[in-house]
């Protein structure tokens, strides 16, 4: 099993790009292929209140467990993960203001979600949102905005982290979706020759 996280600012179309990476993958190269939504909408958490700090570190290591069950259980080629744990991150530490000894539970859960994606990840795309501008809605308002750019850039450091601490099949990949279509292709063709190349290597995957 090859897994794949896409991670990015909310709102700029993430979803639908993964989507139709795997069905590219799956018409183009034969693939058995697996989309994980994000965890805020898997039907069990749709009701939940998403302004409560509980509720954000909740969805955070039971995404974390969530993904460790599956991880040991499915038998598909490739695992397309809609917004990995270090995409909670944001959300915990900006919407809730932590400082102090609030603000080290959040490291606690920092150094969680960077080892998770660093030790169970194949590969791992990050959005720029410097090129895209957030599909914004009548209730996004400019303070809004802002805040999404806070997350969005503490976000890009968490993905940058991972960068510079590789393991040795793990890539990290920034790109942008501004030419969807050109983009998928290109994206479902890199990730189907990281996975035959580890294959053609030895590394079972």
């Amino acid at each position: 099993m090859y897994v794949v996280g896409f991670s990015g600012p909310e709102r700029i179309g993430k979803t639908t790009f993964i989507n139709d990476v795997c069905r590219y993958l799956q018409n183009e190269w034969g693939y058995d292929c697996l989309v994980i939504p994000e965890v805020t909408m898997r039907p069990e958490n749709m009701l939940l209140d998403l302004n409560n700090l509980s509720v954000q570190e909740y969805l955070l290591y039971s995404q974390i467990a969530s993904e460790a069950i599956l991880f040991a259980s499915t038998a598909k080629d490739i695992v397309l993960i809609d917004r990995p744990p270090i995409d909670i991150l944001p959300y915990i530490v900006y919407s809730h203001g932590l400082r102090g000894g609030r603000r080290q539970g959040a490291e606690l859960m920092e150094r969680t979600s960077l080892d998770w994606v660093i030790s169970k990840y194949d590969l791992l795309f990050y959005f720029n949102y410097s090129f895209v501008v957030p599909l914004v809605g009548k209730h996004f308002s400019e303070c809004d905005l802002k805040l999404w750019k806070k997350r969005s850039n503490y976000l890009k450091s968490l993905v940058s982290t991972i960068h510079k601490r590789p393991k040795p099949t793990l890539n990290t990949k920034f790109i942008s979706i501004g030419v969807p279509n050109s983009h998928v292709t290109e994206t479902g063709d890199y990730i189907a020759n990281k996975k035959s190349r580890l294959e053609k290597n030895g590394i079972k995957k």
